[in-house]
């Protein structure tokens, strides 16, 4: 405790102890070259949600940290958040765009929600798009490609969002006015991150011993270890109750 550290050995014993003392039967689990506990009789139908949010947190520490992002987690979702907030003046007759290269999501990024706000002293219209290469269309007058759906017309102040694209796109705004136009902009562009990988494979292991559900609680399983996570390791598995010392050999 002093020196907060401690090997497999130590870290469960005091596991053991805090549990015991919560009056949560605990075994200890012996191997060749490891030592873990076995807590019993835990619901486990409710340990999920506790473990998909532990693990979706500790996700986005580490990929903020990584990458120098903002990640945030909103509704039990993971997002890469890029935000910017700007006024400037768009002139009569020109298109403002902003936002990324139009290339499309791959694992584990799915998809991208834009949600933005507008205050405007002209009117303008607004379209979301699929890429840069949309804006380069439309500034030359040519054809162009956008999301109908999300298209917004004589627009001076305007809360809105276009949600799940596939692209790493963006949002063009139109002054098709004979007047400049005072634009006050605040963008969010919400990526999907995918936790999946993390979760998937992901089981809840535990042993009946004299007909109690006790599940494995490792102690260093290490910032993406969750209640149940099994490292399998080799060997011969003796459970020992810490009341009578009793042993089982687990199968």
């Amino acid at each position: 405790m002093n020196i907060k550290g401690g090997d497999c050995e130590d870290l469960t014993i005091l596991l053991m102890s805090l549990l015991e003392n919560l009056g949560i039967k605990t075994y200890l689990i012996l191997t060749e070259d490891h030592a873990y506990c076995l807590a019993c009789d835990i619901d486990t139908d409710d340990l999920w949600q506790y473990i998909e949010e532990s693990i979706i947190t500790q996700v986005s520490k580490d990929f903020g940290q990584k990458e120098g992002m903002n990640v945030v987690i909103e509704d039990g979702s993971l997002f890469i958040l890029e935000e910017k907030q700007q006024t400037f003046v768009l002139d009569a007759g020109h298109l403002y765009y902003y936002g990324g290269d139009g290339s499309k999501f791959t694992s584990p990024i799915e998809y991208m929600n834009i949600k933005y706000e507008v205050s405007s002293s002209q009117p303008l219209t607004i379209y979301i798009v699929p890429s840069i290469t949309d804006y380069e269309l439309m500034s030359d007058g040519r054809t162009f490609t956008h999301y109908p759906t999300c298209q917004k017309q004589n627009i001076l102040r305007i809360s809105d969002s276009c949600d799940g694209l596939t692209n790493y796109g963006g949002l063009i705004l139109e002054n098709d006015n004979r007047y400049d136009a005072t634009v006050d902009l605040n963008t969010k562009f919400y990526r999907y991150y995918s936790a999946y990988e993390f979760l998937e494979n992901k089981e809840i292991t535990y042993y009946e011993i004299d007909n109690h559900k006790c599940i494995v609680l490792d102690a260093t399983a290490g910032k993406y270890g969750y209640p149940g996570y099994d490292a399998k390791p080799e060997g011969e598995k003796i459970a020992i109750d810490p009341v009578t010392k009793e042993y089982i050999y687990l199968k």
